[in-house]
């Protein structure tokens, strides 16, 4: 009796042990969880994973930095955007004593925003941002921005804009970018009207922290602030003077995006055109087409999907095969000098028809609608691109179209933010087993009857084996 009351109690103890043990460890793992980042990226584009250049930018920190997010915890979609964009913003925690996270509920604490503005002045209107910040300035990231979504694939930014806002926040450079105006400089969108260049780029990245203001050739140099120029789609020529101030500007290293327009052609641009091809490259006088209709959309010849040149930086970090740019209405560049290169063409199957007449000039050949150029080692460079169209807002955010993370690409390469284009999207999209009707009977066979069978079989073998025992 006595042994089996002994049996009993330590039994007992035993038991009382394993629980307290397994309790203690539960709670040891939570506090080691909250502390450290410890998951394994089974994601088939390393969403979870850190670039070489983010954990660069995380290990040199010298300011304490605090991202705050809004969006409701609650809140879940389709695409597991949000699921996977809480697990980066906690690794960024766990990642350096220099980082913290934290979540807001704005229903509990609705004054939380009214310290913050958007790029463009205006207020915090939903709870779909986060706030990356240090003790004096910061950064507002729309969530909406993060994610491009198509008909079948979703690419997440969220590493790419949360490490190029702290490179922006703690290197203290400025991205300052001149428009040329004296030439009927302007952007037009069919229905919405005309735009001057600087307040159409306001409105096109109100998410992020561009400077922008207006410089006159004519009567002055470039500024020294200035970190970019664009020159969007002249309507006259330029005189001697502005090209030597041009010059001047990319003598000094700067860099510069200039766009033209097909409707003016390239005859009346004598000055301008010839100081281009000092660069090696020359505007021809028609517009870019397509024959195979997989290369253009809208059913029309001339709105054309460019093929990328994948050895270009501006280009490399998009994935073709998923995001297509738009190009509509371009006009061929020729490029007739060693430094300077294709950013992205027509196919091989592309044509160029006369502006006025549509009458075909070339036929079956690959025409560059980008290109990128130097003069020589001491300048800078300048990124031409065939239509401005490129840069229209029809081909930006729910388009179905990569051109704005082509332009921002651009836009920070050109002024050395490095972040942006070493760290790529990353792939959301769900992917997809396709297989026959036929195969799809055969694995419901095998999983709902065979093996059940198979295990009842061994099941009843075993219990045969035991009765005869």
């Amino acid at each position: 009796m006595n042994k089996r009351i002994n049996q009993k109690i330590t039994a007992s103890v035993v038991a009382i042990f394993v629980i307290i043990a397994v309790v203690a460890v539960n709670i040891l793992a939570g506090i080691i969880a909250s502390k450290t980042n410890f998951t394994i990226d089974l994601t088939q584009d390393k969403v979870l994973s850190f670039s070489p250049l983010t954990n660069e930018v995380i290990k040199n920190l010298q300011k304490d930095i605090t991202i705050t997010s809004i969006v409701p915890e609650s809140f879940v979609d389709d695409y597991k955007v949000m699921s996977s964009l809480r697990m980066i913003l906690k690794k960024y925690d766990t990642s350096s004593n220099k980082i913290t996270y934290k979540v807001v509920d704005t229903s509990k604490n609705p004054a939380f925003t009214q310290k913050y503005k958007l790029s463009d002045g205006s207020a915090i209107n939903s709870n779909f941002y986060i706030f990356i910040e240090t003790d004096n300035d910061y950064r507002v990231l729309d969530v909406n921005t993060l994610v491009s979504l198509t008909e079948q694939y979703a690419f997440l930014s969220a590493e790419q804009k949360i490490t190029s806002a702290i490179e922006s926040l703690t290197s203290g450079k400025t991205t300052k970018i001149y428009f040329t105006c004296d030439h009927g400089e302007k952007m037009d969108l069919y229905g919405s009207g005309s735009y001057l260049p600087d307040d159409y780029f306001k409105g096109l990245f109100a998410d992020e922290y561009f400077e922008y203001e207006k410089v006159s050739l004519l009567n002055s140099s470039v500024p020294s602030d200035a970190s970019l120029l664009v020159i969007m789609s002249p309507a006259t020529d330029f005189t001697e003077q502005e090209i030597a101030n041009l010059d001047a500007y990319l003598k000094s290293g700067k860099n510069a995006i200039i766009t033209m327009d097909y409707a003016l052609g390239s005859y009346a641009f004598e000055k301008i055109n010839g100081y281009f091809s000092e660069w090696g490259i020359e505007y021809l006088n028609g517009i870019a087409g397509e024959k195979n209709s997989s290369d253009y959309f809208n059913q029309n010849p001339y709105y054309v999907i460019p093929k990328l040149n994948k050895e270009n930086a501006l280009t490399e970090k998009i994935d073709q095969s998923k995001i297509k740019l738009a190009a509509p209405f371009a006009m061929p560049i020729s490029i007739k000098h060693p430094m300077a290169q294709s950013v992205f063409s027509t196919t091989s199957s592309g044509f160029m028809s006369d502006a006025q007449t549509g009458d075909s000039k070339i036929t079956g050949e690959e025409l560059n609608l980008a290109v990128i150029s130097k003069r020589s080692e001491e300048y800078g460079s300048i990124l031409f691109l065939g239509t401005k169209e490129i840069l229209s807002a029809y081909y930006m955010d729910a388009s179905g179209f990569g051109n704005k993370e082509f332009v921002k690409n651009s836009i920070k390469y050109l002024t050395d933010s490095s972040s942006y284009l070493e760290i790529g999207p990353k792939d959301l999209s769900p992917v997809y087993l396709n297989y026959s009707a036929q195969t799809a009977k055969i694995i419901i066979l095998v999983t709902v009857v065979v093996i059940p069978l198979i295990i009842l079989a061994i099941g009843f073998v075993v219990w045969r084996r035991r009765k005869n025992l």
